[in-house]
């Protein structure tokens, strides 16, 4: 895992970067959106051997202090790319993460909720 998200050692896996936490959850839903697609007339393949698709630098934070670290770390071997017609369109699904402050509050248990 590289700041939570997993480095999975195959490389020829759909473009789907999240953490351990939401794996199962997110493969699942790429699972639903892959037949979705291909219900619509859409093919959902790896990028074809020999041929390069780029895809641009993904940051998965927007920074605030310097925590962002670029999609560099982990990349298949292949794009996952769906097919509208004829035309080859790049799909990457990654979890978004943000670091924030966070306070710990006692439950008030009459109430049920937190008390500053």
């Amino acid at each position: 895992m590289y700041n939570k998200y997993l480095r999975p050692s195959k490389r020829l896996l759909p473009d789907i970067y999240v953490t351990k936490s939401t794996v199962v959850y997110v493969v699942e839903t790429a699972n639903k959106l892959f037949k979705f697609l291909g219900g619509k007339g859409c093919r959902v393949d790896y990028s074809p051997q020999g041929l390069s698709f780029h895809r641009p630098e993904l940051k998965h934070c927007e920074g605030k202090d310097g925590w962002t670290s670029t999609w560099d770390h982990w990349h298949p071997a292949r794009s996952t790319i769906v097919y509208i017609g004829t035309m080859p369109i790049g799909l990457t699904i990654f979890e978004y993460m943000e670091r924030v402050e966070a306070q710990e509050r006692e439950v008030d248990p009459t109430f049920g909720y937190s008390t500053p």
